[in-house]
């Protein structure tokens, strides 16, 4: 749920505020395919848990603030990637949510003289 919050659950409003991607032809939240090939997780056998809700041991926030970290790291990405394009102004690099590719793109700003062959 993080993950698609941050790349992918793009929301795209016409000039009179009508949701254009309301369908699934057009709304594209995480598949089965997006899941890491190796999830490691463990689960505590007989543990009680007082302090959570129902004795829960975790509830649905933990999902939405660690996720953030991919916020972090593709943002360290755009970052280096515009170091790479010969940028300097790389000390604060503006990029909208999601970082779906549009934006990604967008905040990587690539110079179109850079795929020219030599």
């Amino acid at each position: 749920m993080g993950l698609g919050l941050w790349t992918s659950e793009h929301l795209i409003y016409d000039a009179s505020g009508q949701l254009l991607t309301n369908r699934t032809w057009t709304y594209k939240p995480p598949g089965a395919c997006d899941i890491p090939v190796d999830f490691r997780i463990s689960f505590s056998r007989n543990s009680i848990n007082n302090n959570g809700v129902l004795g829960s041991k975790a509830t649905g926030e933990p999902a939405f603030v660690l996720a953030v970290v991919v916020v972090h790291a593709l943002h360290e990405a755009i970052v280096e990637a515009r170091k790479e394009y010969g940028y300097k102004d790389t000390e604060w690099v503006h990029v909208d949510t999601p970082y779906c590719v549009e934006n990604i793109i967008r905040g990587i700003s690539p110079n179109i003289k850079s795929y020219k062959l030599k």
